[in-house]
């Protein structure tokens, strides 16, 4: 059996009592309290995470080409 194999049935037997479905209701209430729709509030979190890629990519590239340096 493969790693992953083995992983997977190590993680059925932990997480047999896991209530998915309960959590996935739990997450969309939240969600929903917030006054905004579900799918509104994924696209921010996805745009701001894309945000700040770009701003890491940026950082990284100037660290690199040696425009900002680091004080240690």
């Amino acid at each position: 059996m493969t790693i992953f194999g083995d992983y997977a049935r190590y993680y059925d037997v932990l997480y047999q009592d896991k209530d998915y479905a309960g959590e996935a209701d739990f997450v969309l209430s939240c969600l929903v309290r917030r006054q905004g729709e579900p799918r509104s509030e994924i696209e921010l979190a996805k745009e701001k995470l894309e945000r700040l890629r770009r701003q890491k990519r940026g950082l990284m590239q100037q660290l690199l080409t040696g425009k900002k340096r680091v004080k240690y």
